[in-house]
This record gives structure tokens, C-alpha cells and sequence, in this order.
């Protein structure tokens, strides 16, 4: 792979700046190098965050029986790094 020299846009007699990564679609993260370390980090703490908020909702509600609540008990015991 080469390294090739930035290309300076510029628009309506403006140079604009450069950024080395930045949030489009779906809020993916793009890297200038094309490295995708930065989206699965950004993905892996949104899905730990949503599963760490889990078990609240779970053991709150009535209408999950109790084999349920337990089961979910179970694989969040089983992943410890996710925050409550």
C-alpha cells in the first residue's frame, strides 16, 4: 500500500479541512486510513452499554416468567465487563 500526499479540496476559494475520521451513515465511523479498529471499538461499547442496562428492564417486569429472568441472569453473570 502507498502513501500517497493528503489532496487539498477546496471549495468556493476555501481549502477544507482535513479530518482523520469521521461518523456518516447509520453513525459508522470512517478512518482516513481505512482501519476499522475505531467502529468495532465504538459498536462493542454501545452493545455493552445496551447490554448492561438489560437486566433492569428484565427483573422489572411482570410479565417475564421467572425461567427468563434467570437466564438472563445467567449470560450477564457470564460477561462481567458490560456496566450496570
Amino acid at each position: 500500500m502507498t502513501n500517497h500526499p493528503p489532496v487539498a479540496l477546496v471549495e468556493k476559494g476555501e481549502a477544507l479541512n482535513t479530518a482523520q475520521q469521521f461518523t456518516y451513515y447509520l453513525k459508522s465511523t470512517l478512518a482516513v486510513n481505512c482501519n476499522f479498529s475505531v467502529e468495532i471499538q465504538t459498536r462493542i461499547r454501545l452493545i455493552s452499554a445496551a447490554f448492561g442496562r438489560l437486566p433492569g428492564h428484565v427483573f422489572h417486569d411482570r410479565n417475564l416468567t421467572i425461567s427468563t429472568k434467570t437466564a438472563v441472569y445467567t449470560v450477564r453473570s457470564a460477561f462481567p465487563f458490560s456496566r450496570v
